[in-house]
């Protein structure tokens, strides 16, 4: 069983690059374009979910020996949104930095922090940038055009 990892784009927003037959090949037809992904499944993939859980998983004893142990995830998160979201080597960096900002503000709705920005100090500003970001990226972010390549 392979990685989702070492699955080309696997956490991309936009449909895979499609391919395009090479000049000469009159016979044959070329393939369809994917279509664009509906609202939830962007919603899910802009959810950096795998550092989400680790953070969770760690978080009691971490943040007392660690204090930048948010900081470390957000790392994380750019890491793996890099390689999960690359197709043919290009990762879809509008989706990496959607997905880490969106770990942002999941950070502070849970009572964490980064070290350069402090907590709001009325926990309804939190509450309300989780909502409207949850609600407005997906509905507006369609995902990077795919570049069509040659065979």
């Amino acid at each position: 069983m392979s990685s989702f990892l070492s699955q080309p784009g696997a956490l991309r927003v936009a449909p895979r690059p499609t391919l395009s037959l090479t000049e000469g090949l009159e016979s044959a037809a070329s393939p369809a374009p994917e279509p664009e992904k509906p609202y939830l499944a962007r919603l899910v993939l802009l959810v950096p979910a795998e550092v989400i859980s680790f953070y969770m998983m760690l978080k009691a004893a971490a943040v007392n020996f660690l204090p930048w142990f948010g900081l470390i995830c957000l790392a994380l998160v750019i890491l793996v949104r890099v390689k999960a979201t690359a197709a043919d080597g290009k990762p879809e960096w509008m989706g990496v930095g959607i997905s880490t900002v969106s770990f942002g503000l999941w950070l502070y709705a849970t009572g964490g922090s980064l070290p350069w920005i402090p907590a709001p100090t009325d926990e309804g500003i939190i509450s309300v940038l989780v909502g409207v970001w949850t609600f407005l990226v997906p509905y507006y972010y369609t995902g990077t055009p795919s570049v069509k390549t040659n065979v």
